[in-house]
């Protein structure tokens, strides 16, 4: 599956699922309806099909407000059950006084940009990598959630553990970065999972498929 997100194209996991971030406010609300219709359908229980729609949207709203372009799950098979993966990718404005002249300098600026995710994400392994679409910093993210006991009225907090794979490519505009967010919190997909999220990072490139 390609798709063509602000002027970079992608190839993306077989049953590749997307939220509908990028439509108009009617559209994205059709979606959203009919997200809901399927759900009902399926036998899940929606509660107020109206305001579980709106919901989504508000959603959807809050997700393109951080500059998040793309959002939408996939699966890989296990041996014990299907393991889902969240991808995001988001094209965010950078602050610089000179973006020709950073430009000219993606080696110089993706060491900054890996200097300052090491620095907010200690516990990250990151590295400088050569993508085909430029150079780009690779950080592999593994942790955990805990939920307190009281949330759900268990004896003991509940750990959920959390693998991540980001991909942060500074583009030639010199002013823009694209983040590429693999996760997923399933152990046993995590192999699968994280050749995907490289599959999907080297498909990166620039251009807009118009057919």
């Amino acid at each position: 599956m390609t798709s063509a997100i602000q002027g970079l194209r992608l190839e993306l996991p077989p049953g590749f699922a997307a939220l509908p971030i990028g439509e108009n406010a009617a559209a994205q609300r059709d979606h959203a309806f009919e997200l809901v219709r399927k759900a009902e359908s399926a036998g899940q229980d929606v509660g107020d099909a109206v305001t579980t729609a709106e919901q989504m949207v508000g959603v959807f709203d809050a997700l393109r407000a951080m500059d998040i372009q793309l959002c939408g799950k996939f699966a890989v098979v296990t041996d014990d059950a299907p393991a889902t993966a969240t991808v995001l990718l988001s094209v965010q404005r950078l602050r610089s006084a000179d973006p020709a002249a950073a430009a000219g300098d993606l080696v110089g600026m993706t060491g900054a940009v890996k200097e300052l995710f090491q620095r907010r994400n200690p516990q990250a392994q990151t590295r400088t990598i050569q993508l085909p679409i430029g150079h780009a910093v690779a950080a592999l993210v593994v942790g955990e959630f805990r939920i307190p006991p009281e949330r759900f009225g268990a004896e003991d907090e509940l750990v959920i553990p959390t693998f991540r794979a980001v991909f942060l490519i500074p583009l030639t505009t010199g002013d823009h970065l694209a983040a590429l967010d693999v996760s997923t919190t399933s152990e046993a997909g995590w192999p699968e999972i994280s050749r995907q999220a490289v599959a999907i990072a080297r498909s990166l490139r620039y251009g807009r498929d118009d057919r």
